[in-house]
């Protein structure tokens, strides 16, 4: 059963946010993650690997910055570019 049957068979809509459920208890919270541990497991294939798959783009990616040290600030002083593809 997946996670959006569940909710529809319990006559809610499937939805992560907000969240369905009224309880917030931790024992709610253990209910919750027996539910998860019992759904199967999935692999999800790397973005850049299914972009190159269907042909779009390289598995290659780059970073450009202008800056050594990350800032945590609001101004905007972590100039640079993500260049997805390449040649």
């Amino acid at each position: 059963m997946t996670w959006g049957l569940y909710l529809t068979g319990q006559g809610r809509q499937p939805q992560a946010y907000p969240w369905p459920f009224k309880a917030r208890t931790s024992a709610a919270l253990q209910q919750f993650m027996r539910f998860l541990q019992r759904m199967p497991e999935q692999d999800l294939k790397p973005w850049f690997t299914a972009l190159e798959e269907e042909g779009f783009a390289k598995n290659i990616f780059a970073f450009y910055t202008l800056r050594s040290v990350p800032s945590a600030s609001d101004n905007d002083l972590n100039p640079g570019l993500f260049i997805p593809g390449g040649r």
